[in-house]
């Protein structure tokens, strides 16, 4: 961590106890905060209620020309990780990799490569996994 950089850990604890009811593991990976990432962030709508229900939403607008924006819901705090891949089952960027805590989300894709190159037109799918929610969606890129 950086100096000014926040750590928060939630974990929930046995009520008779009151004993953690879950073990942690934390890691920092440099080399991946080093690549040019696209940082999440909470829907600017104000929301009076957190989501019911871990969502992927489909990327806006789709098909898409330069850039797209990809939602996601949490209901409980989770560790993310978001994953553009091609047709082919590459993977090209890792959008988030981190813990979350609950809400509603929108990552921006610039159509770039965790590289920083840019992909050509086609077909690409994402893939979340929060916690114990997994999900896909397909979106597409025009010339």
């Amino acid at each position: 961590m950086m100096a000014g950089d926040t750590l928060t850990l939630h974990y929930v604890t046995d009520p008779a106890t009151g004993a953690p009811q879950q073990s942690w593991l934390v890691v920092l990976d440099r080399a991946a905060s080093a690549l040019p990432a696209t940082r999440a962030r909470k829907s600017p709508e104000p929301v009076a209620t957190l989501p019911a229900v871990f969502a992927l939403r489909q990327n806006q607008p789709n098909p898409f020309e330069a850039r797209t924006t990809i939602g996601f819901d949490l209901p409980t705090g989770a560790a993310v990780r978001l994953e553009v891949f091609d047709v082919a089952g590459r993977r090209l960027r890792v959008l988030a990799d981190h813990y979350f805590a609950p809400g509603y989300y929108t990552v921006e894709w610039d159509k770039r490569t965790g590289s920083g190159s840019s992909v050509g037109p086609g077909m690409y799918f994402y893939r979340i996994q929060a916690g114990p929610f997994r999900a896909r969606k397909k979106m597409v890129l025009l010339p």
